[in-house]
């Protein structure tokens, strides 16, 4: 009887310590996205060298970056910031690619792809418009002045 017990409780100890290690893997993995730091990125978008107002300016980045989705929009004077999910200002250290469409609204399947939505006429080259075909970019780090001005030709 007694090596029966020593068993059970060997088998109940094994069990035990099983459960606390998965504990601990499932509460301490994976990076949550508002822990990320973000750093204040913004810009100037031009054409021909006047302001382009009201133009969406969307990081996408580049393989090695991860990051939430992060737009900013022009305002009169062709500025932006760069806004974060949740509202909040900024965008994470890395590299990105700087994609500028029409300020109109976008698909989830555009926003993920980096594409922006088909628009009949646009002021904006349709080089700018795609993730795959922009030479616009910016690396964001934490210890520059992360300002980019982009002139649309």
């Amino acid at each position: 009887m007694p090596l029966t017990i020593i068993l059970n409780l060997g088998r109940i100890m094994l069990r035990f310590s099983l459960l606390i290690c998965f504990c601990a893997l499932i509460s301490g993995c994976g990076a949550d996205e508002n822990s990320l730091q973000l750093y204040k990125v913004t810009g100037k978008v031009t054409k021909a060298g006047a302001p382009a107002s009201d133009v969406q300016v969307k990081l996408v980045p580049r393989s090695t970056t991860k990051a939430p989705l992060l737009i900013g929009r022009t305002i009169d004077d062709g500025t932006f910031e760069i806004i974060a999910p949740g509202g909040k200002k900024g965008a994470p250290v890395g590299d990105y690619k700087v994609v500028l469409t029409p300020n109109t609204e976008m698909s989830t399947d555009d926003y993920s792809s980096g594409n922006a939505p088909k628009t009949d006429s646009s002021e904006i080259p349709q080089t700018y418009q795609s993730a795959e075909t922009t030479e616009a970019s910016i690396t964001v780090s934490a210890d520059a002045d992360n300002t980019i001005t982009i002139d649309i030709p």
